[in-house]
């Protein structure tokens, strides 16, 4: 049970077929005369444009993190089987290691902004959580109570803090794997 929510909208049934947990918004069912804190009952068309841009905004540059890191993922494949291809004394052949570092590296980061949630139950990706939270708004004529308001300031914080990670593969972590290519003769990747 959420401490900020009244006992009454808290969860009566799973939220998409999932048990909510840690970090996910509760779907919430109001009865009787339950008020929901932050919530005044009337329409707060206004307040609720603004959430949902917001969310809007926060899901565009998670989605557009992913597609990046998705063409790191294609790269550093290609990357790898030309690696596999070279003969044993080809200085690129010793690299292998550093590209399967790297990709792991992405694959970890890419999960914490979007995966299938059944692979870790109980462990949600950040767009999920930001999905979530953008689907209960939307269904409401309220601005976001407030509750709502801090989930939306944790989400996005907790993108801002994904969004990090991929700036460093991104700036730091894929040139410096391309230098050593360079280095070695091999065809480097790009970031973007």
């Amino acid at each position: 049970m959420d401490p900020r929510l009244p006992a009454c909208s808290q969860v009566t049934t799973p939220y998409h077929s999932v048990p909510t947990g840690k970090g996910r918004p509760p779907h919430r069912k109001r009865s009787g005369s339950c008020s929901i804190p932050g919530s005044t009952g009337t329409p707060d068309l206004a307040g609720q444009q603004s959430a949902l841009r917001t969310l809007y905004a926060h899901g565009q540059r998670g989605a557009e993190a992913v597609r990046a890191l998705d063409e790191i993922t294609e790269q550093l494949g290609a990357l790898s089987e030309r690696l596999a291809a070279l003969a044993e004394d080809h200085p690129g052949g010793a690299l292998s290691g550093a590209v399967d570092s790297l990709t792991a590296r992405v694959h970890s980061v890419r999960e914490s902004l979007a995966r299938d949630d059944s692979e870790r139950p109980g462990s949600e990706a950040v767009l999920s959580k930001i999905q979530g939270i953008y689907g209960q708004i939307a269904r409401s004529t309220n601005g976001p109570t407030v509750p709502q308001a801090e989930w939306v300031e944790e989400f996005a914080s907790e993108l801002d803090a994904v969004l990090q990670e991929v700036e460093q593969v991104l700036e730091v972590e894929v040139p410096r794997l391309n230098d050593r290519i360079r280095d070695a003769g091999v065809t480097f990747i790009g970031s973007g």
